[in-house]
């Protein structure tokens, strides 16, 4: 990795191929501050006329237009999500800033995905994939709070891998796009392996809960005399809206989910 970046010269983004001309670059110092260029092993920032911020990608070469790179940089691994919900403006006005808003976050956030989505009751607005609960909570916080937007979110749910009688297979992340029983040969779904800490007067009621969720047991394990560990395998959408709280109001608030 070598060369320079100046103010006035052409690049181009080699995952994408589109070409900019180079606008100003700077450093930040801690705030923004404009320098003459940026040379090999510096660290700062490139403003281009790029007009949508879906033109970047995360993890992109940049080359320069009339000098070009071969090959590009490795990129970074793509992330999967495993929890989707639709996010939805309280006020049908605020759709073309929410969907600024996520264009935005997307740039800071490899893992956040997103896609257009339409509902007879909440109206027009996206369907969002997240890496989990607390990364979903923490997106819905940030436009709320940073972009002054007022959201509607449905109930979390997990991508499903659904094979048919016809051999086709297709993953669904949305229970409107699951198709008829009838063309349903099998499916599959996520599942995970936690493990819950509580004082051990409450292995029965636990382990019922667990069970009641479609839990598989695995272990048990005393960790002194008054603490007790037990690992299940479970169904990812039987954990993902209420059954932190519910192992928090079975054990007095004495127990812990990993």
């Amino acid at each position: 990795m070598n060369g320079e970046i100046k103010t006035g010269m052409k690049i181009k983004m080699m995952g994408t191929q589109n070409v900019y001309e180079v606008k100003e670059t700077g450093i930040f110092n801690p705030k923004p501050s404009k320098v003459e260029s940026l040379g090999s092993g510096e660290v700062g920032y490139v403003t281009c006329n790029i007009k949508n911020a879906k033109e970047v990608i995360i993890g992109d070469t940049i080359t320069g237009f009339n000098r070009p790179s071969p090959t590009p940089l490795p990129a970074y691994k793509k992330v999967n999500p495993m929890v989707f919900c639709g996010m939805y403006p309280v006020n049908a006005k605020d759709y073309e800033l929410l969907k600024e808003a996520i264009e935005k976050l997307r740039l800071s956030d490899a893992s956040f995905i997103f896609e257009p989505e339409s509902s007879a009751t909440l109206g027009f607005g996206f369907r969002c994939g997240f890496l989990g609960l607390l990364h979903m909570e923490i997106i819905h916080e940030r436009l709320q709070r940073e972009y002054g937007l007022n959201l509607i979110s449905t109930t979390p749910s997990v991508i499903y891998k659904v094979y048919e009688t016809r051999g086709k297979s297709s993953q669904v992340d949305n229970p409107s796009k699951y198709p008829k029983t009838e063309m349903i040969d099998h499916t599959e779904e996520p599942f995970v392996k936690v493990h819950i800490i509580f004082p051990k007067d409450y292995l029965g009621d636990m382990m019922e809960l667990c069970k009641a969720k479609r839990g598989e047991y695995v272990s048990t394990h005393f960790l002194d005399p008054q603490k007790v560990e037990v690992i299940f395998e479970m169904p990812l959408s039987e954990i993902i809206t209420d059954f932190y709280d519910k192992i928090k109001s079975l054990t007095s608030g004495y127990g812990s989910l990993d």
